[in-house]
């Protein structure tokens, strides 16, 4: 099970290297909940969480 998720991880990364908006938005939907709530409880501010999300998942448009 565990190489099974970790091969599922790596092509979901290798599939956003490559721009793929479908890569990227499978990737965001498992990780955004676990990675705003694990800002919450560092910054201790919503708003600012919210922040921290979305730098994470900056992904710039010329790649």
């Amino acid at each position: 099970m565990e190489l099974t998720a970790t091969i599922v991880q790596d092509e979901l990364v290798e599939r956003c290297k490559r721009g793929d908006p479908t890569g990227f938005e499978a990737l965001y939907q498992r990780y955004a909940r676990a990675m705003y709530n694990t800002s919450l409880r560092i910054v201790n501010n919503t708003g600012d969480a919210e922040d921290v999300l979305q730098e994470a998942f900056w992904m710039p448009s010329d790649l």
